[in-house]
């Protein structure tokens, strides 16, 4: 007996020590946000620009060089035209998004789409709820200087994450006169405890919320789109979403879609339809 408790004794010690680091880990991981990097997945994968798509490189405002495309509308003369701001999804980069938004080049909009920090052909730099939020207000300056479009007809669309960083950005800035937001969440603490319900509290912090940020766009217009079967940000985000809404006085609508999934909501016909008719009472 005498001989095992040493043995016991540094046992004890590596499994306090290893409590310790899990620990220090989890305090690290908590305050310094680390946790929030896993909302992002960006891809850096080499692609080309289309034919008729243009090239737009601009600096945020941290000094970070981004990229972006602008696609006018098609058999439209030169402008100004009314435009869309797309803010895209968490995976991939602009090539895997830009399916979802240049069909309203078909119909009388320009598009302009952009990646992230980290994303596509951008540069890098560190990811979070703020980050993307600043590289959409610096993407929405570049499109409202042109001069081919006219910056009081310019609305922001956005999809899941993009969809809760558009809703942040029309909240903040008066400029867009509307906004389509699909499958948005409606709080970065509440989509993460969806998944990690026991931790999210301590490792994600409840602030900079869609929930909040849609109270504030006042009397412009805002579509919510959802499918019934989405089981990457559930419904109810965007009910909690029309509820803070309709609490502050926004115009707003949620349009739901029986059996769609995530990705399914952004190819499907009468979702499509009902963004055009949205937008063409909101951005004539």
């Amino acid at each position: 007996m005498a001989q095992d408790q040493p043995k016991r004794v540094r046992r004890l010690r590596r499994w306090l020590y290893a409590a310790a680091l899990a620990v220090v880990g989890f305090i690290a991981v908590s305050f310094n946000g680390c946790a929030e990097r896993l909302f992002f997945y960006p891809s850096r994968s080499a692609f080309e620009t289309p034919e008729g798509t243009e090239d737009v490189w601009f600096t945020n405002a941290q000094g970070l060089k981004l990229h972006g495309w602008f696609i006018p509308p098609e058999g439209e003369p030169d402008g100004p035209w009314p435009a869309v701001l797309h803010v895209h999804g968490n995976a991939g980069n602009m090539t895997d998004h830009v399916q979802f938004c240049e069909w309203l080049t078909e119909h009388g909009y320009a598009v302009m789409l952009f990646d992230y920090r980290s994303y596509g052909k951008s540069d890098r730099g560190p990811l979070n709820r703020d980050a993307v939020l600043t590289d959409a207000n610096a993407a929405l300056d570049t499109l409202l200087a042109r001069g081919d479009i006219d910056p009081s007809r310019v609305a922001v669309y956005g999809f899941s994450l993009g969809g809760a960083t558009a809703t942040r950005l029309v909240g903040e800035r008066a400029e867009p006169v509307a906004l389509v937001a699909g499958a948005p969440f409606s709080g970065w603490q509440r989509v993460s405890g969806d998944y990690v319900p026991l931790l999210t509290k301590a490792l994600i912090r409840d602030r900079g919320n869609p929930e909040e940020a849609i109270a504030r766009i006042g009397d412009r217009p805002v579509l919510l789109l959802h499918g019934t079967s989405d089981g990457i940000v559930r419904p109810y985000h965007t009910e909690r979403l029309l509820e803070a809404a309709t609490n502050a006085g926004v115009n707003t609508r949620r349009e739901t879609y029986e059996g769609l999934d995530h990705n399914g909501l952004l190819v499907d016909d009468a979702v499509r339809s009902e963004i055009l008719r949205f937008l063409t009472d909101a951005v004539p």
